[in-house]
């Protein structure tokens, strides 16, 4: 990364709390680096914008329901589990591009680059002048909540034994073992 994209990831979040009006909250732990310097550097020089580091399960809950926006522009993580429960939440969320994102997010988030600073202020300044909606948080709760994708789950192992059992019945016994040991080990 070149000298000049540091700087304005740093002069990032002056610009993103004069572009919002509110104050920027940056919680959970981050890799020690020179992004993470940087943005501490221009964190102390700016009342309105705060690091609050490593929260607890209580102070996250609270921080959510306030949420107006959720921003994860990872590189690498892809869906996260903390945007799917600021989406739950109600929170309007900014996300990467990168990895399968859509297929959770469908058409309820702001895809942006991770490697454009300029394209998460974009998706930032969308996703702050949207009202805080039910969209995403009734498809979280549909389709993407814990026992939901435990449903689906449950429906992929039943299917199997499901033609497993077929096959056993229409006389394509497995060679080493009855059904029953079959079912066992697989279960």
């Amino acid at each position: 990364m070149s000298c000049p994209e540091k700087t304005r990831r740093g002069k990032f979040c002056s610009r993103l709390s004069k572009l919002i009006g509110g104050c920027p909250v940056i919680a959970g732990t981050a890799k020690p680096g020179d992004i993470m310097t940087e943005i501490e550097r221009h964190a102390r020089g700016n009342e309105r914008l705060r690091i609050l580091g490593f929260i607890d399960e209580p102070t996250k809950a609270a921080l959510y329901s306030l949420c107006r926006v959720f921003c994860l522009p990872s590189i690498h993580e892809g869906t996260g589990l903390a945007a799917l429960e600021a989406g739950a939440a109600g929170a309007n969320v900014v996300i990467t591009r990168n990895g399968g994102t859509r297929d959770y997010f469908l058409d309820h988030a702001e895809y942006v680059d991770p490697r454009s600073v300029q394209n998460i202020h974009d998706g930032i300044a969308r996703a702050w002048h949207k009202p805080r909606g039910d969209g995403l948080r009734e498809h979280i709760a549909r389709r993407l909540s814990w026992l939901e994708s435990g449903k689906s789950l449950e429906q992929v192992y039943l299917s199997h034994l499901e033609q497993k059992s077929r096959r056993t019945a229409g006389g394509l016994a497995p060679a080493d073992g009855t059904e029953a040991e079959q079912r066992a080990r697989f279960v």
